[in-house]
Order: C-alpha cells, then sequence, then structure tokens
C-alpha cells in the first residue's frame, strides 16, 4: 500500500511494516509486483524491493493496461511489457493501448497499427482510429469513415459520415443525411433512408433488438430487418432496457412495451432507463425511483438519485447525502456532504465537514473514521 510521509511516498505491507522508503515524490499502486513513481517530474519503475528497474527518465508512464505500459520520452511515446522492459522505442506521436493484439500509433501526422514487437501490419493513413473491438475497427480520412478489419482488410469504405457502434450485431451508418445498418461483415441490412433518430443517453443504434427513427419529428422504432414495430408518432422516446422504453406525451414521460402500448402512464417530468428493475424518475422538481410496475419504490421527494451500483443508492436532501441500500433502508446519516467512489472496489469516501469516512459496500458499514 502507498502511503505518503510529509512530502514523500513509500509502500508498507500488511503488517505496517516499511518496504519502500519515503524517496520518491508520488507513485501509483502496485500491479504485478511493480509500481509507477516520480521524482522531479521524471518517472520510473520500482519493484516490491524498492529497486528502481525503469530508470527514472521518462516525462510519462501509463498503465498497465492489456499487458503493456505506454512510455513517453522526449514527446515521443513507446511501449513497455510487464517486465518493465522495452518493447518498442519511445518513437511515435501517439499511441493507443493494445487491443485484440494490435496498438494504435501515431507517425507523421498519420495513425496506423503495430503489434507488440512493433511490427508494422496496417498502414499509417488515418487521420483518426478506434481499438478494435470483435476483429474490427473504425478508421476516419478527411472527416470521413469507414472500417477495416485487423489484418488491413475494408469492411467498409472511408465514404460516410458517420458509423456507430455495434449493438445487437448491427452499427447504424450515416450517407448523405440517410441512415441504415450493416453487420460485421458490411453487408448493408437495413438499407438507407431518412428515417434517421440522433443518439440518446449515449446510444446510436439497437438495444433489445429495437432501434429508435425520426420522421417528421416523430419518433417510433424499427425491428433488425428494418419493419417498422412502432409507428413514428411518439412526441419523443428513449430505447428499450429490460423491456421497457420511455416515451414522452403532453410533454410529460412514461413507458411503453415492446407492443407500442402504454405501459407506465405519462406522468414524470424525466425519466431514465430501467436497470435491475428501478428506474429514476422526476416529479414536481424532485426525484425518486419507481420498479417495472411503476409503483413508487423510494418517494420522490429528493433533490436527486443517483444509483451507485452494488444495489446502493446515493440521495440527496436538503441536509445533505445519504446512502440507500436496494430495500431502500436508510444505511447511513443524512447530512454527508459528499459521497464518492474511491479506486478500490466497493469503497466509498464519505465526506462531512471536511472529515472523511470509509464505507464497506458489501458490510453496508462505515469501517474507517478520520479523528
Amino acid at each position: 500500500a502507498l502511503v505518503r510521509i510529509h512530502d514523500k511516498i513509500a509502500y508498507i505491507n500488511k503488517s505496517g511494516i516499511r518496504l519502500v522508503r519515503p524517496f520518491w515524490k508520488d507513485g501509483e499502486s502496485f500491479s504485478n509486483g511493480l509500481a509507477i513513481v516520480e521524482k522531479d517530474d521524471k518517472y520510473g519503475i520500482i519493484n516490491t524491493r524498492g529497486e528502481l528497474i525503469l530508470s527514472n527518465n521518462y516525462s510519462n508512464i501509463i498503465g498497465p493496461e492489456a499487458g503493456f505500459y505506454s512510455i513517453e520520452k522526449d514527446s515521443l511515446w513507446g511501449f513497455l511489457n510487464l517486465k518493465a522492459r522495452i518493447i518498442v522505442e519511445p518513437i511515435y506521436q501517439e499511441v493507443h493501448m493494445f487491443s485484440e493484439g494490435l496498438a494504435a500509433v501515431k507517425r507523421d501526422g498519420k495513425f496506423g497499427f503495430i503489434d507488440s514487437t512493433g511490427h508494422e501490419i496496417i498502414p499509417f493513413k488515418f487521420d483518426e482510429v478506434s481499438n478494435f473491438k470483435d476483429g474490427i475497427t473504425r478508421v476516419m480520412i478527411d472527416d470521413l469513415y469507414g472500417l477495416i478489419a485487423r489484418n488491413g482488410t475494408v469492411i467498409l469504405p472511408v465514404k460516410y459520415q458517420r458509423i456507430g457502434i455495434f449493438r445487437n450485431g448491427l452499427c447504424r451508418i450515416l450517407l448523405n443525411d440517410k441512415c441504415g445498418y450493416v453487420n460485421k461483415e458490411g453487408k448493408i441490412i437495413i438499407p438507407l433512408q431518412a428515417n434517421c433518430a440522433s443518439a440518446i443517453h449515449g446510444l446510436d443504434g439497437f438495444s433489445e433488438g429495437l432501434a429508435r427513427i425520426d420522421k417528421k419529428g416523430k419518433k417510433g422504432f424499427i425491428d433488425k430487418k428494418g419493419k417498422v414495430v412502432i409507428a413514428p408518432n411518439l412526441q419523443d422516446c428513449g430505447y428499450f432496457s429490460e423491456g421497457l422504453a420511455s416515451f414522452k406525451k403532453n410533454n410529460k414521460w412514461g413507458y411503453i412495451s415492446k407492443n407500442g402500448k402504454v405501459f407506465i402512464d405519462p406522468i414524470f417530468e424525466e425519466v431514465a432507463p430501467f436497470h435491475e428493475g428501478f428506474s429514476r424518475v422526476k416529479k414536481a422538481g424532485k426525484y425518486g425511483l419507481i420498479n417495472r410496475d411503476g409503483r413508487i419504490v423510494l418517494p420522490i421527494k429528493y433533490n436527486d438519485v443517483i444509483e451507485e451500483g452494488r444495489g446502493l443508492f446515493i440521495v440527496t436532501l436538503a441536509t445533505g447525502k445519504l446512502l440507500l441500500n436496494e430495500e431502500m433502508e436508510e444505511i447511513t446519516e443524512s447530512d454527508f456532504d459528499e459521497i464518492k467512489k474511491t479506486n478500490s472496489s466497493g469503497i466509498l469516501r464519505l465526506m462531512k465537514v471536511g472529515k472523511m469516512s470509509l464505507f464497506h459496500s458489501e458490510t453496508e458499514k462505515i469501517f474507517w473514521v478520520e479523528d
């Protein structure tokens, strides 16, 4: 564990015995027996004995991620393996982390892809690229997009105004302001047509087998064959999650099922997609939670409600913030100034008048309080 002693950091074991003396100005936690450390704005890597196994003459070290570190020296980037050995010298203007065995790197203003030995696999000709997923990545030249495979084979030519991400096996493409959908082989499954609906909640495409469409300002849904299954006569709508999608009528929000029938009446000022059986809703300026039956499970009386995860919710009252469990029971007092996640899984940081407490989500208890 990293600890700070005056203006230096050190590392201790579980017995509190100092294993690495306070020599470094800053550092990160250990991973795979190694830790990144910094002194005089230069970074290196040490082992658990405090031995410097990568000299601290790098201006930045990031990772480990996907089995590698990226390193910067003299404004150029390269890669280390998990033993902190250089596998690609810092010769590139910019690098992305490895995905599916390849890393996007930038040279002379253009991106290409290399393997873990530094061998060029895909030529340097793209203005922007994404990481590979399922053997496919999106590339951009002169503000137009296409798709390529890991061997550089063109799946979709670089000519589209926009290419989304694959969801339910399809991704949305935009050409000449018309939308269509392609599969992972680049075959157009739903032809281009003027029914484009803007992305919502960060989703652009299919969810649970249906995708939003827009016709003359009204929203509806199509299936994966392009057939209209909910006519575009909705004032607005969200995407389907847990079998329901939000819809707007007379400027109020409710939920419809996949047959287009009203499932929860539109009575709310604001709603969210269902997640794990609950949705955050707003009414009369206050927030609460409903379940999939539309029943209020958390009174609509809070200034805010945020799903923290692991069955916990952070709610805000005029007096401060508190935590609720999935039974909607209060498990902390209600006057914390701030509740935030930490870098440790399941641990929350609670702040009150400048003092910190730590909360464990599994035990649902505060286990440490600052003196």
